[in-house]
């Protein structure tokens, strides 16, 4: 199931890291996007943020 994480949610951000090594992008993107959780037998097995970009 893929749904997008609460407000509050800590994020998995080892799954994150995996994509971008920099913890500070990542907390800089992950506050301007909007966050989503992939979950499978109760455990999150991906991670992914959509940002709104302008041409």
């Amino acid at each position: 199931m893929i749904r997008k994480a609460y407000q509050d949610e800590s994020l998995p951000i080892e799954l994150l890291l995996l994509a971008d090594p920099s913890e500070k992008q990542i907390h800089s993107y992950v506050s301007s996007g909007h966050c989503y959780l992939a979950e499978y037998e109760g455990a999150c097995r991906g991670v992914y943020v959509l940002q709104e970009k302008t041409p």
